[in-house]
C-alpha cells in the first residue's frame, strides 16, 4: 500500500529553503514522488498521515563511528559485537541516523551488523564497514583495538587482502600518528 505524508515542512537537502505544505510519497519502502504545495499528490488508495507542518528530512549519516573501545577486557568477542548493535540501533536509529561508515572495528564486527541489518531483522542503519584500520608499526590508535599493524608494502598488501576476504566495503588507512599517535608524530 502506498503512503502518503502530506502537509509537512520539507527539506530535501536541494534547496536553501524548506518547502512548506510538501508531500512524499513512499511505495515498498521507497519514495516514489515529492509534490509541494502547488499540486496535490494522488492519495487514491493510499494511507494518508498529515504531519500538520512538521519538518520532515532524509536520514541522517554518521560518516566516523568506531564501536565501544575496548574498555572491558572481560567481554567475550560474542559480547562486545551484541553491544554494538544494540547501540547502532538505540543511539543512531532512534536519532535519525539511517546510515553510518565504521572508521575501524575490532574483529570485524561491524561486517557483522551491516550483514544483519540488511537482512531488517531487526532494523538499524546502513552499514558501510571497514573492519580493521591499517596502521604502521607504533601508528595511529593502536590501543583502540580497531587497528591491524602493518610492515612495508608486503604487510599492507596481505592486511588489505585479509580486508577483502571479509568483505568490507572500505579499507582505512593511517599512515602517521595523528593526534592519537606519538608526540613526534603529530
Amino acid at each position: 500500500m502506498r503512503l502518503v505524508l502530506t502537509n509537512a515542512t520539507l527539506i530535501d537537502c536541494l534547496n536553501p529553503d524548506p518547502i512548506p505544505q510538501a508531500s512524499v510519497s513512499i511505495e515498498e519502502g521507497r519514495i516514489v514522488e515529492v509534490t509541494d504545495g502547488h499540486r496535490s499528490p494522488d492519495i487514491s488508495d493510499s494511507q494518508v498521515i498529515d504531519l500538520d507542518g512538521a519538518y520532515l528530512l532524509p536520514g541522517l549519516w554518521d560518516v566516523h563511528i568506531h564501536p565501544e573501545y575496548v574498555t572491558h577486557p572481560v567481554l567475550t568477542v560474542a559480547q562486545q559485537t551484541a553491544r554494538f548493535g544494540r547501540n547502532l540501533i538505540q543511539g543512531m536509529t532512534q536519532a535519525g541516523v539511517l546510515g553510518v561508515r565504521c572508521g575501524g572495528a575490532a574483529n570485524f564486527m561491524d561486517v557483522a551488523w551491516r550483514d544483519v541489518f540488511a537482512s531488517g531483522q531487526p532494523e538499524g542503519p546502513r552499514v558501510f564497514a571497514c573492519g580493521n584500520f591499517l596502521t604502521t608499526t607504533g601508528g595511529h590508535f593502536l590501543t583502540s583495538g580497531h587497528a591491524r599493524e602493518c610492515d612495508g608494502p608486503y604487510g599492507f598488501v596481505q592486511a588489505i587482502r585479509e580486508q577483502i576476504k571479509n568483505a568490507v566495503d572500505h579499507v582505512k588507512l593511517n599512515l602517521s600518528g595523528g593526534v592519537m599517535g606519538p608526540f613526534w608524530d603529530r
